[in-house]
């Protein structure tokens, strides 16, 4: 990133993909160039009309004073662009799912003093295009050899060498993940903890059952779609897979006029 100025950056990917694991890693490393700098996590869990509670924990970071500055959001922007105007911050807006996030935490660059850098997270890149974040980093599954390496870390972790057997569990664990780091993680630390006779039994559970953490952390995302957008991400997954894109786009457009426009959108929200 350029030293002068203010810059917003999106880091885009689906649930479980490791933007909070990246965003927080990217934080620890540049606070200490920052004089002030803030952590929002799960900004997603504040409900859109109490963004003034999002406004007044920011500034309470930043200007490090514990109190409650403003009770509506509206007054909370102006507020922002009076108190942190010099000043050069480091600013994470962790999984945000709506326009007014950015809006309300970071709605105009000239909030922030000159070299502030603000990172946002979402799994939906609509959001980010809506807010003109021109800058956005796609975070995607890991590919094999890097997946087997983090699932190997918790799989094995104090534990004595594999055998050959359970080496061979252990891929079959990883290709079911397909490199989602969540499920890799959660899925190696539970199997660390099993007996290695038990191994092919947890494998085969996995496999039919996967995870309910994982499958919750992806529910979050269908939940959030429209019913239509529901029904063609849905189709896809049962009917659909393996098929090319322009096959899929007829077959779903003989039932639905709007469907492209449809998947596109699951495209931005890394469903699909």
């Amino acid at each position: 990133m350029e030293p002068d100025g203010v810059r917003i950056l999106g880091i885009w990917g689906m649930g479980g993909v490791g933007k909070t694991t990246l965003a927080r890693a990217v934080f620890d490393t540049l606070s200490p160039q920052f004089q002030y700098a803030s952590f929002l996590a799960d900004v997603k869990e504040t409900n859109i009309n109490e963004m003034h509670s999002l406004q007044n924990s920011l500034l309470s970071e930043l200007l490090r004073e514990d109190k409650k500055y403003v009770k509506d959001r509206e007054k909370g922007k102006s507020l922002m662009a009076e108190r942190l105007r010099f000043m050069k911050v480091l600013v994470v807006l962790d999984d945000i799912n709506h326009c007014d996030h950015l809006e309300y935490l970071a709605g105009d660059l000239g909030w922030f003093g000159s070299g502030s850098r603000i990172i946002a997270t979402t799994r939906d890149k609509e959001v980010l295009g809506m807010n003109n974040v021109v800058h956005v980093h796609e975070v995607t599954t890991l590919l094999e050899p890097d997946a087997i390496q983090l699932f190997n870390h918790y799989a094995f972790k104090g534990l004595f060498s594999p055998d050959e057997h359970m080496k061979k569990l252990a891929l079959e664990a990883v290709s079911h993940a397909k490199g989602l780091p969540l499920a890799l993680r959660l899925w190696g630390s539970w199997l660390n903890n099993k007996d290695k006779t038990l191994w092919r039994e947890a494998v085969d559970l996995i496999k039919r059952e996967s995870s309910k953490d994982v499958v919750n952390n992806l529910k979050i995302s269908f939940e959030g779609l429209q019913d239509k957008e529901k029904t063609i991400f849905l189709d896809i997954a049962c009917f659909f897979r393996g098929m090319r894109k322009d096959e899929t786009i007829e077959i779903l457009e003989s039932y639905d006029s709007g469907a492209h426009i449809r998947l596109l959108g699951l495209i931005d929200k890394s469903l699909v």
